[in-house]
């Protein structure tokens, strides 16, 4: 999706889905499939980028859109209009939440079980990476817990904070620095 040069803004467990054949015997789990693309755009700094609402799936959401949404909110800013002050959505923020579902997956639980006395942002996704650093290397191996891991930190670079003529070099090197370091591995 992003080498398409696109953003999906909803990545979560309710957004994979699995079809089942006639034959029951078949694994399903070897052929997801991605859904919810109602708020994608693309990866453009033009592209209309629509608010979405955070409310049932915001534990998806990267600390940084979550902290935003609830300052906006406070400063009675939530319009779809103003979005002069609101952290614009970008690559970073999909992998965040990939994270959180490929941790879902190796600790077979769902993600809100860590989200204790609805922690802020920033602790949630502390504690995340501790019981991933605790639980997940020794149930899925090394390779995947340090995935996971850089997901949900974060890989360097990934912020689009660079001039106009290197912008397509600099997103193709992401993308690449995203295939060896998440996809490859």
């Amino acid at each position: 999706l992003h080498a398409s040069g696109w953003l999906h803004k909803g990545i979560g467990s309710h957004s994979v889905i699995f079809f089942t054949s006639d034959n029951r015997n078949a694994s399903i789990t070897k052929a997801p499939y991605l859904i919810g693309f109602g708020y994608s755009r693309p990866d453009t700094a033009t592209a209309v980028s629509l608010i979405k609402s955070a409310e049932l799936h915001e534990l998806y959401q990267h600390p940084e859109l979550r902290k935003n949404d609830a300052e906006m909110g406070k400063l009675g800013q939530a319009s779809e209009s103003d979005s002069s002050s609101r952290i614009r959505f970008r690559r970073a923020h999909d992998l965040y939440s990939l994270g959180l579902v490929l941790l879902e997956i190796g600790l077979w639980d769902r993600i809100s079980a860590f989200n204790k006395d609805s922690m802020d942002p920033d602790k949630f996704t502390s504690q995340l990476l501790r019981v991933c650093e605790r639980d997940l290397g020794h149930r899925m191996g090394l390779v995947y817990s340090n995935v996971v891991m850089k997901c949900i930190r974060g890989m360097d670079g990934d912020k689009d904070d660079y001039t106009e003529e290197h912008r397509e070099s600099r997103r193709s090197d992401q993308l690449m620095d995203v295939y060896w370091a998440v996809v490859n591995e």
